[in-house]
């Protein structure tokens, strides 16, 4: 008897859940779509997005909350599917944690520390950076309401990401780790490191401690 090869469906996700997992509103994906940043298909008259257009979403809503234009965000999309591929969660998974890098003017990805001080100095107006493997984290943990956290195809999808846990982190930089986790930091906009962790918003703090590391911030 010839055996059967079953071919699991990719995941998709309805707008209310795309909204749910990457903080944008419904009328911002609609804006979006309509000016063909990311556009889901249609089915049934409801909008269907693939796991590569949320974590585009929520890499413009990042971009977006910090100061880039939506048309420097489009070149930035571009960049990375011509870097990365269009399904471009596929080909992180892996590759420890990669970081997109841009003055405004200039983008860049890159994976070693040594590179980001490079893009720094060289900077012509100040740098934006969004690690790229965290914003897949992040979306894959922000599961629709009912399903348990990691259990969803996208958690699934991202399961393989090598990530050291952020209290680890913090006590491997840190030496007086737990006064500095519930002091208000002004790299912080005034807030506690353990308000972010506790609200799973990682990724700043995860900039922190490399800055403190290779930079000398505090």
């Amino acid at each position: 008897m010839e055996k059967q090869h079953v071919y699991s469906q990719p995941p998709t996700f309805s707008s209310r859940e795309v909204s749910k997992m990457t903080g944008a509103g419904l009328r911002q994906l609609k804006s979006w779509d309509e000016q063909g940043v990311v556009s889901p298909i249609q089915r049934g008259g409801r909008h269907i997005y693939q796991l590569h257009e949320v974590i585009e979403v929520a890499l413009i809503t990042e971009l977006r909350r910090k100061g880039l234009s939506l048309q420097r965000i489009r070149k930035a999309l571009k960049f990375l599917n011509d870097e990365l591929g269009r399904k471009f969660t596929s080909p992180i998974r892996g590759e420890g944690e990669i970081y997109l890098l841009t003055d405004g003017k200039n983008l860049r990805l890159e994976s070693s520390h040594s590179g980001i001080v490079d893009f720094l100095k060289n900077a012509s107006q100040p740098l934006i950076s969004v690690c790229i493997t965290d914003l897949v984290e992040r979306v894959a943990s922000r599961t629709p309401a009912g399903e348990p956290k990691g259990k969803t195809p996208a958690g699934k999808a991202v399961a393989a990401l090598p990530r050291r846990p952020i209290i680890e982190e913090v006590r491997r930089v840190i030496p007086d780790h737990e006064e500095w986790l519930n002091a208000p930091n002004a790299i912080l906009r005034g807030r506690n490191p353990s308000e972010l962790i506790e609200e799973s918003n990682e990724e700043p703090i995860r900039e922190l401690l490399w800055s403190v590391v290779h930079i000398g911030v505090s």
